[in-house]
C-alpha cells in the first residue's frame, strides 16, 4: 500500500516525453558518494519510493563503478515497465574510484551504454545523457551516437546534463531533448537567468538536483573524508559557518509554516514551474516521507517572493563546485557570461541552430551526417533488436589522480572521494542523519 496518499499531479517530461511523477528519485548517495550506505535500507527505500508512484529514477554509470546501476536493476527487475531510468555516462574512473577525466567520443557512448543494460538487467535505458559535456567532442557527435541507440530502441529518449543555452541549441538540433538535469535551489538559482527560458523555449524539462544544496538547506554536515562534501567549498571553514545563518532562516520559516526545512525548500522548487521535476536523493525511507511530504505544501506567490527574499543566492558564502570545475563547467557560461571559444562557436559543418521555433531539416541532416562520417550505422544497430517495446514501440531501423569530476548531482571538486568506513558512522542513526538528499 502507498506510503503517501496526497493527490499526484502529473508533470510532463518535455513536450516529446512521458508523464513522471512531480519528484524523481536520485540514488548516488546509495553507492558510496555520501560515505557508508546500507543496501537492504537503499533497496526498501527505492521499492518505497516506487510504492508512493515516483516513476523516474535517476542514476549514473560511474556512481560506485557499476555498483549503483546493479542495485537498480536489483530493486526494479520485476516492475521494469512501471519505471523510466535515467542514466548520466562519461566520467572515467580507476579501479581504486579515482577520477580520470571524461569521455563522450561516439564510440565511448555505445561502449557505456552497452555495459549499462548489462549492469540494469534491461534491453533499454529511458534517458540517457551525457553526464557533462566533453570539450574535445562537439555535442552534435555524442547526441548523435545516442541517436543512433535510439534509432535501435536501446534508448528511448535523450538528456541533457549541465550544460548551457547554447549547447542545449545544438544538442537540440540533432535530435529532441527532454530534459535538462541541472542544480536549482533557494541558493543556486543561476538557470533562472538564461538557461530555464530556453528550456521553455524548446519545450525541454529540468529535473534539478541539488535542492537542498546537498544537505546544506537541511543542517546536514560533511561525514568525513569519504563524503565528497568535505571538498565543496560551501560546507568548509568559515563558509560553513556563514551558510548555516541561511539554514537558521530557513528553519524559522519552515516553523512558522508547521512544515520541515526540508520540505519548504522541495515546495519551493516545485512552486517555481511545472517544468521542474526536483530529484530527491533520499537514502532511508525516512527521508523519503518527509520528502514526499512537500506535495502537501502549496505555497503562494507573495510567499514565493518572501523567502527568496529571506534567502538570496547572493548571500551564499563558496561556490557549488570548487574552483577548476566552476572554471569548466558549460552550464556556468550562462551565469558567469564566461565564454569558452571552442565551444561557443558551432562545429564546422553544422549550421546554428535558429534563435526561436524549430530547425530547418538541412541543419539536422548537417549534424547527423557529421556523427556519422562513413554513412554507416555503428556495430551495435546492426541487430539483434531489443525484445522488449513500449506502448507506441521503437522505431526499428533497416587529467591528474585528485581531479573529481562533476556528476549530475553533486560529484564534481577537485580532490580525492575515497575514505574509509573506519572514519564514517555507522548503523541506521549515521543514515538518517546524512541528510544529503540530492542524487
Amino acid at each position: 500500500m502507498s506510503m503517501f496518499t496526497a493527490t499526484k499531479v502529473a508533470r510532463k517530461l518535455g513536450s516529446s516525453g512521458p508523464d513522471v511523477f512531480p519528484m524523481a528519485l536520485g540514488c548516488m548517495g546509495m553507492s558510496g558518494m555520501y560515505g557508508l550506505a546500507d543496501e537492504a535500507e537503499s533497496l526498501a527505500t527505492i521499492h518505497a519510493a516506487m510504492d508512493a508512484g515516483v516513476n523516474l529514477i535517476d542514476t549514473g554509470d560511474f556512481y560506485g563503478m557499476g555498483h549503483n546501476e546493479m542495485l537498480i536493476g536489483r530493486a526494479v527487475h520485476l516492475e521494469r515497465e512501471d519505471v523510466f531510468l535515467s542514466v548520466k555516462f562519461g566520467a572515467q574512473r580507476g579501479p581504486d574510484g579515482a577520477w580520470l577525466g571524461y569521455d563522450a567520443r561516439p564510440a565511448a557512448v555505445k561502449t557505456a551504454l552497452a555495459y549499462s543494460l548489462k549492469r540494469l538487467d534491461t534491453d533499454y535505458i529511458d534517458i540517457y545523457r551525457p553526464a557533462r559535456l566533453d570539450s574535445k567532442v562537439p555535442i552534435e557527435d555524442t547526441i548523435g551516437a545516442i541517436a543512433d541507440m535510439v534509432k535501435a530502441g536501446y534508448v528511448r529518449y535523450i538528456g541533457l546534463s549541465e550544460v548551457g543555452s547554447e549547447t542545449i541549441r545544438r544538442a537540440a538540433s540533432v535530435h529532441p531533448i527532454v530534459d535538462l538535469q541541472i542544480e536549482h535551489s533557494l541558493i543556486s538559482r543561476g538557470p533562472e537567468r538564461n538557461i530555464f527560458p530556453v528550456l521553455r523555449e524548446l519545450g525541454i524539462a529540468t529535473t534539478a538536483y541539488g535542492v537542498l544544496s546537498r544537505g546544506l538547506l537541511s543542517g546536514s554536515p560533511a561525514a568525513g573524508a569519504g563524503d565528497m562534501r568535505a571538498h565543496f567549498p560551501r560546507f568548509q571553514g568559515e563558509n560553513r559557518v556563514r551558510n548555516q545563518r541561511m539554514v537558521d532562516q530557513l528553519r524559522q520559516i519552515a516553523e512558522a509554516r508547521g512544515i520541515t526545512p526540508v520540505q519548504l525548500a522541495i515546495a519551493w522548487a516545485l512552486a517555481k514551474g511545472d517544468f521542474i521535476i526536483p530529484v530527491i536523493g533520499a537514502r532511508t525511507r525516512v527521508q523519503l516521507a518527509e520528502s514526499l511530504g512537500a506535495l502537501n505544501v502549496k505555497l503562494s506567490a507573495e510567499e514565493i517572493a518572501a523567502i527568496e527574499a529571506a534567502i538570496p543566492p547572493e548571500a551564499v558564502a563558496g561556490t557549488r563546485y570548487g574552483e577548476e570545475q566552476m572554471r569548466i563547467l558549460d552550464s556556468e557560461r550562462d551565469v558567469t557570461g564566461r565564454e569558452d571559444a571552442r565551444q561557443a562557436r558551432p562545429s564546422p559543418g553544422v549550421e546554428r541552430p535558429p534563435q526561436r521555433g524549430g530547425m530547418k531539416v538541412p541543419q539536422r541532416q548537417q549534424a547527423w551526417e557529421r556523427a556519422h562520417p562513413m554513412g554507416k550505422e555503428a556495430p551495435m544497430t546492426e541487430g539483434p533488436w531489443p525484445t522488449h517495446t513500449q506502448p507506441g514501440g521503437f522505431e526499428i531501423p533497416e587529467e591528474s589522480d585528485d581531479a573529481v569530476l562533476n556528476d549530475s548531482l553533486g560529484t564534481v571538486d577537485t580532490a580525492d572521494s575515497t575514505g574509509t568506513d573506519e572514519s564514517m558512522e555507522t548503523g541506521d542513526a549515521r543514515l538518517n542523519n546524512l541528510d544529503t538528499r540530492e542524487d
